[in-house]
């Protein structure tokens, strides 16, 4: 008889070097030190794990916005302690007006053609929500410059 190192109560092992028993609480507890341990330790199961969740979370688009629906108290503590991290965040030497990305806020559009390129310095003040992707826009053409529409573009690079 050996004593479960989780639970502490008696079991016969079905190895000789077994120290949990089979309780699914114990299971479950072995498996996530294991999976924590790996995570640390082996980058190629670091990246397939962040692989899989990105998967999962392109075939369930809408689970959180559900899950918070469905459990307002989730939602509302979430809210309430929103707060004190902006006030800790602002402490810590973040700018008074460092913003919280929203998946659903519209910054000004200006009619035109632009770039679209990765940002390369993103605001560490900024917390990002969801899958928020930042990125500068930058003009193609230079405001008083003669726009050329796609024909003449084309023609002109045929030359």
């Amino acid at each position: 008889m050996s004593h479960c190192d989780y639970c502490h109560c008696r079991f016969n092992p079905s190895r000789k070097n077994q120290k949990y028993c089979t309780r699914p609480d114990c299971r479950r507890r072995r498996k996530n030190e294991w999976q924590k341990k790996k995570l640390q330790k082996d980058p190629d199961y670091r990246a397939a794990q962040r692989e899989a969740q990105k998967r999962w979370r392109l075939s369930h688009p809408d689970y959180w916005r559900k899950y918070r629906k469905q459990n307002p108290d989730y939602t509302d503590r979430n809210r309430h302690l929103q707060g004190p991290r902006n006030k800790k965040r602002s402490m810590r030497g973040g700018s008074s007006s460092s913003r919280i990305a929203k998946m659903d806020a519209e910054p000004p559009y200006l009619s035109g053609t632009y770039y679209i390129l990765p940002a390369i310095s993103m605001d560490p003040d900024m917390i990002a929500k969801m899958d928020t992707k930042v990125f500068k826009i930058q003009p193609v053409i230079q405001s008083g410059e003669k726009s050329i529409d796609c024909k003449e573009r084309t023609h002109t690079q045929m030359k």
